[in-house]
């Protein structure tokens, strides 16, 4: 990596604890003030980790762990000491140049649009990234993934999104793939 795009990689960080509070405020509005989040991040480094280890139990990030990484980190909110499934992960990308980031990007464009025939029917269901709601979005060498749980609403789920980007710069991020529980997924025009 160049210096320049090393500069440009540092400089589009997130403040995750920003991000955090953020999301802990929302959560409380959401679902009651007795809630809020903790936070689990581990890193991910192609060359020195294992993917099968890292993605055990957490499998539907796996489509980004590549030998074109440099490194991903992967944040889980959660709240603790319930059984309800109140819980965020964010995961960051960060690709050796905009070339590996696109052909991510492309994968995943291309696995949201797979399909599956549904037992006993002939109707064909889309794979998508994840059977509830994503949210990806992009600068030309990284990329962050929004994934929620089931007790969000399609509402609920697009205030993270936003949580999200009250914390990136949005000039240098794009949206690129959304997708709402029990909708078809969306990358074009995405918010």
């Amino acid at each position: 990596m160049t210096k320049e795009e090393t500069t440009k990689t540092k400089n589009t960080g997130i403040d995750i604890g920003r991000f955090k509070k953020g999301s802990d405020s929302l959560l409380k509005s959401l679902k009651g003030e007795n809630y809020f989040f903790e936070l689990d991040t581990d890193i991910f480094d192609f060359r020195t980790d294992n993917p099968e280890t890292f993605t055990k139990g957490h499998g539907i990030f796996w489509q980004l762990y590549q030998d074109t990484s440099e490194r991903i980190v992967r944040h889980h909110l959660y709240v603790p000491n319930t059984k309800k499934q109140l819980r965020i992960y964010l995961v960051e990308a960060e690709y050796r140049n905009k070339e590996h980031l696109e052909k991510v990007i492309s994968k995943l464009e291309k696995t949201m649009n797979d399909s599956i025939n549904a037992p006993d029917s002939d109707d064909y269901q889309k794979w998508r990234l994840s059977p509830i709601s994503d949210y990806v979005i992009a600068s030309d060498y990284k990329m962050y993934w929004l994934n929620g749980a089931y007790p969000y609403s399609n509402r609920e789920f697009l205030k993270f999104i936003d949580c999200l980007k009250n914390n990136i710069d949005t000039t240098t991020f794009k949206g690129r793939i959304i997708c709402l529980f029990g909708k078809d997924c969306e990358n074009e025009n995405v918010p």
